[in-house]
């Protein structure tokens, strides 16, 4: 025979959960649509059936215990939990609310995507919330609803659709080869300044596949930020390991010019993803069309 569940009284755990994730009694009373009495009554029900303190009342702030701190990690998972369920039962309630999270990588939401954005707004009155991240974030923790990433598609509790290749090409602008010209194989890399993103792992790794172990790849500029790379390829400070259907415009209007097209391959491709386990929103669906769709054209 099952176990008779020991559950808390629900509504008293429901009140603990907003006044811990909002970390004030007094917003959690606003979110609830009670009084902030009735909040304070809840939890101290909840302490009663515990027998235990959950808040620590000694501090100014709204602090939780160590039990606090225990409870909470599975009141914010149910409830969490229970939300994705109910948008994935009635997908039209919380489809009409609030925009759409999307996360990307960076330079691929700055080059790729912003100049398509204005013909999806021409046709879809859809508000985005775009979030640009290297990182692959967690979708449930962030109330991401689409996503694209950078890999081979496999990627534990996701549904991934290919979208195209990524392939790493190196770049520069062409007032640099008329400056200093020699740049006629990849072994001339050596008398060119590196420009690096993040760190010097990219063309450290590009390099050594194609044997050119000769190339010291720890030299030249690092960039934080994508765009200070673009830019300083852009105006010939150095040559720059870039993605090609990022930079599919510059390429094609003469901005910059590719180097060695004989040595590409295409290791990992971009993927559109989301979770297997929620059913895309109709909003979703529109913009999940949309990014298919510009992914299909030429580069």
């Amino acid at each position: 025979m099952d176990r008779a569940r020991q559950l808390p009284p629900l509504k008293a755990l429901l009140a603990f959960d907003a006044g811990a994730r909002l970390g004030s009694f007094t917003k959690a009373a606003k979110e609830l649509h009670v009084t902030q009495t009735a909040i304070s009554h809840q939890i101290r029900l909840l302490e009663d059936y515990y027998e235990q303190k959950l808040f620590d009342r000694t501090s100014r702030d709204l602090v939780l215990t160590e039990s606090g701190t225990r409870l909470r990690a599975v009141t914010t998972e149910l409830f969490d939990r229970l939300d994705q369920v109910s948008q994935d039962l009635k997908p039209g309630v919380e489809s009409e609310q609030g925009p759409l999270r999307i996360t990307l990588p960076p330079s691929l939401g700055s080059f790729w995507l912003a100049p398509r954005l204005g013909q999806f707004w021409a046709e879809h009155s859809i508000d985005l919330h775009l979030i640009p991240a290297r990182e692959i974030l967690d979708f449930q923790l962030h109330k991401i609803d689409l996503g694209i990433r950078c890999g081979t598609g496999e990627w534990p509790g996701m549904e991934a659709e290919f979208l195209m290749p990524m392939d790493i090409v190196p770049v520069c602008s062409p007032e640099l080869l008329a400056q200093r010209p020699g740049l006629d194989t990849s072994k001339d890399l050596a008398n060119y300044t590196l420009l690096h993103e993040i760190n010097y792992d990219q063309w450290g790794e590009w390099l050594a596949a194609r044997g050119l172990d000769h190339i010291d790849s720890s030299r030249g500029v690092v960039c934080q930020d994508t765009h200070m790379l673009y830019n300083l390829a852009l105006n010939g400070q150095g040559i720059a390991l870039v993605t090609l259907q990022v930079v599919s415009e510059e390429l094609k209007t003469g901005r910059l010019v590719r180097l060695f097209p004989e040595l590409d391959e295409s290791t990992s491709g971009y993927y559109l993803v989301h979770r297997k386990d929620v059913r895309l929103s109709p909003r979703a669906q529109i913009y999940r069309e949309f990014v298919l769709q510009q992914a299909r054209l030429p580069v």
